[in-house]
């Protein structure tokens, strides 16, 4: 029996023989990280494209060795109460109806025949998104706020196929794309390289100059959700529950909302080295921006 090509020593013939399979694979190029961390590169790649960062801290003090920067999805996903629209790189839209969201994901993203590059982390590309509360009720018999204030989506999801994985031990960056299979492997290959030396020149672009906003002499007005008399009878509600054994633990929330004169990006930079929760994230959507400095 032949042998095939060992993915560390022949990564470009692994990646053909993975293609001529009918396999989808990611492939990768390694450049120098220390010039560059991920807020910057976020920046360098977001422009009007949805994009999203994730960063994570380990043991409340270290940061984790892996931030994935990712832009310029191959499609997003977009849903609410039973309705979704795909939206394609070319801008081309489709209506779908769902019952299960994730299995609306799962069709999306469509897995099949993906094979993982063993050099690279475990997350090399995929579905990356949100699921908000009122999901939820998809899969259970959950009460559905009302009114609804903001009329997001239950759901966005970015297919990313093209991603940056910092690699903060090494000091190295690592440009991902996913070659998909055709009738030319040589050509796939081909393509999804050019993908790589393309977003290598976007990131080698200067880096936008920016300041990080006074917060401490903002004068916006900030309201509330709620009064802090109506969180404490949810917090009071919520404990009477726990003792009458319905829940074992709940999330009491309060929204607080106030006008943004600035780019949502510099209220992630502010908050990141303050927040010393474990994860962090900053999505930019077409729909709205999320900013999830190290939730607890």
């Amino acid at each position: 029996m032949q042998r095939g090509a060992d993915v560390e020593s022949e990564p470009r013939g692994w990646a053909l023989e993975q293609l001529a399979q009918g396999r989808t694979v990611p492939i990768f190029e390694e450049i120098a990280g220390d010039l560059d961390t991920p807020v910057s590169v976020f920046l360098k790649l977001r422009a009007k494209d949805p994009a999203f960062l994730l960063e994570s801290v380990e043991g409340g003090e270290h940061l984790a060795r892996y931030s994935f920067v990712g832009a310029r999805p191959a499609r997003v996903l977009r849903f609410r109460d039973g309705d979704a629209t795909v939206t394609e790189a070319n801008g081309e839209t489709s209506a779908h109806h769902y019952e299960d969201p994730l299995e609306l994901v799962a069709e999306t993203l469509g897995t099949a025949g993906v094979v993982a590059n063993p050099l690279l982390p475990r997350f090399q590309g995929g579905a990356v998104g949100y699921l908000a509360y009122d999901a939820a009720a998809n899969f259970e018999r959950l009460p559905v706020p009302e009114p609804d204030p903001l009329g997001v989506p239950d759901g966005v999801f970015m297919m990313c196929e093209e991603l940056v994985i910092f690699d903060h031990a090494r000091h190295v960056m690592r440009l991902v794309a996913v070659a998909r299979p055709g009738a030319d492997p040589e050509r796939a290959y081909a393509s999804a390289r050019s993908q790589l030396e393309a977003l290598a020149e976007r990131i080698a672009s200067a880096t936008p100059t920016r300041r990080l906003p006074d917060v401490t002499r903002s004068n916006g007005h900030i309201s509330a959700s709620m009064t802090k008399a109506e969180f404490m009878q949810v917090v009071e509600r919520a404990k009477d529950y726990i003792a009458a054994g319905d829940i074992i633990q709940t999330v009491p929330s309060l929204r607080l909302s106030r006008p943004l004169s600035v780019d949502p990006i510099e209220v992630y930079r502010t908050l990141r080295p303050i927040n010393p929760s474990p994860t962090c994230s900053s999505w930019t959507l077409a729909t709205c921006s999320l900013r999830a400095p190290r939730q607890r």
